[in-house]
């Protein structure tokens, strides 16, 4: 007979002859820790990587998710008692949050040769949450944190309860679980008014409330460098950044439920029916500094264009004059890599909401003394509805700073008036209200991902 190479093997080992590292977390060391969310623990160990969590703003869909050696969420494979978890995305990455702590009996990871069991997504390997079995009885948890500063509260709250049935041949546990948690922000702590570079010095945004225009914009410029608008819409050398750090989030507010019911019967004596059912729902509300035209490039008509000073409209004509198309030269219109903080339409606030369902249910069993055999089928679905506040497009901007001076008024108007188009000044000067009402704009964006499986195994030593 030839020799047999076994590439990944689903045979039940102990940790001590197990061909690849396992490390296991008990339910008693996320208790005593007071973990509210799972994958803070789990971020502790050397194994895991930072990814998206309650201190993720920017960014942030309402998740939380792990990262194993750093080679990314959607290459650690996430599964419950050995099965998959619904993903939030299309990209297969799991929201952890909707694991119940009160329900996990211990969590075991592993860090190398998944891949070859469970696929490609398991690259970086695979955490399985193993979840308790044979509960009776009830049980209340409940914690409550603060910060030192007095703010940013925690709270946590988990009921219990299950019991055994049929002559102890089956057991049904159910779990609900309540969590909320407030917002902090950075500019609420002495060391986060100040946004540092890599060396702990002072730095922010060149996109400021200013603008900041690049030196490409201004080519053959004998001044060089960035520059920016003064308050008479002249042209200044560049000297202030902006700061954005007391806008954003140290720690993001949630409020999470969470719903989970697992049981399982022996229909005889060698094959045991299991089901599990399960629903979260989460709301997370995030805030990051106020949006910008981060140097998109805006064709600017700056001889009739009321904002800008001679001294800008002089280094404008001196830029047109010098382009080397004849047909474009001197025409009284050049392109402009502009970036301009509008502090005045607000704080960039986004809310997310997210729904998850997954319904498990199989058989597995025992034959011929050491083979064990399984087989399952399990839905589940994820939504998730994002609502975006004062932002704005890059088409509102260009056609609210393609503006003239009305004959009639003496006024500022837009070239375009149509949807109520509001000039704005983004050039050195304070932007109206209206025209902060005019750039303002609202976004809804909604994803549902939902996922089907079916699977079985077999395993034991083969007879050899």
């Amino acid at each position: 007979m030839e020799e047999i190479f076994v590439t990944g093997s689903r045979i039940a080992r102990s940790d001590l002859t197990a061909n690849s590292p396992i490390s296991i977390i008990s339910s008693e060391s996320l208790r005593v820790t007071n973990t509210v969310n799972v994958e803070e623990y789990l971020r502790k160990m050397p194994q895991f990587a930072q990814a998206i969590g309650r201190n993720s703003n920017n960014g942030n869909p309402g998740v939380s998710t792990l990262d194993l050696r750093n080679l990314g969420e959607e290459r650690t494979l996430v599964l419950m008692d050995g099965r998959r978890l619904i993903p939030y995305d299309a990209d297969g990455v799991v929201d952890v949050s909707m694991v119940p702590a009160a329900l996990i009996e211990r969590v075991e990871v592993i860090t190398g040769g998944a891949s070859s069991v469970y696929g490609a997504d398991a690259v970086a390997g695979v955490v399985n949450f193993i979840m308790k079995k044979d509960f009776e009885g009830i049980e209340f948890n409940g914690s409550a944190g603060i910060t030192e500063e007095g703010d940013g509260n925690v709270y946590d709250f988990a009921v219990t309860f299950g019991g055994n049935f049929a002559d102890g041949r089956g057991n049904l546990v159910f779990s609900a679980g309540f969590t909320k948690q407030d917002g902090v922000t950075q500019g609420e702590r002495e060391f986060g008014v100040e946004a540092l570079d890599d060396l702990l010095n002072p730095v922010g945004s060149f996109t400021t409330p200013q603008g900041t225009a690049f030196d490409s914009s201004f080519p053959g410029d004998t001044e060089g460098g960035l520059t920016q608008f003064d308050p008479n819409g002249n042209t200044v050398p560049f000297s202030q950044t902006f700061n954005f750090n007391p806008f954003n989030l140290y720690q993001t507010p949630v409020r999470r439920w969470t719903l989970t019911s697992i049981g399982h019967y022996d229909v005889t004596d060698d094959i045991e029916l299991f089901a599990r059912a399960s629903f979260s729902n989460s709301r997370v509300d995030t805030i990051i500094a106020p949006s910008g035209t981060f140097f998109e490039s805006f064709s600017l008509s700056y001889l009739t264009n009321p904002f800008l000073g001679p001294g800008a409209v002089a280094r404008f004509t001196q830029v047109d004059n010098a382009e080397t198309d004849p047909s474009t030269a001197g025409d009284g219109i050049v392109d402009i890599l502009l970036g301009r903080r509008l502090v005045e339409v607000g704080t960039r606030n986004s809310n997310y909401e997210n729904t998850a369902y997954q319904i498990v249910s199989g058989l597995k069993g025992e034959f011929a003394d050491s083979h064990k055999w399984e087989i399952f089928g399990q839905w589940g679905r994820t939504s998730r509805t994002q609502n975006f506040d004062n932002d704005t497009t890059i088409s509102k901007v260009q056609q609210s700073i393609d503006a003239i001076l009305d004959p009639t008024t003496n006024q500022p108007v837009c070239v375009d008036p149509s949807g109520n188009c509001v000039p704005a000044n983004l050039f050195g000067g304070t932007m109206s209200p209206e025209a902060a009402d005019f750039l303002r704009t609202s976004l809804v964006e909604t994803n549902t991902t939902s996922q089907m499986v079916f699977g079985g195994s077999v395993t034991g030593d083969l007879p050899l």
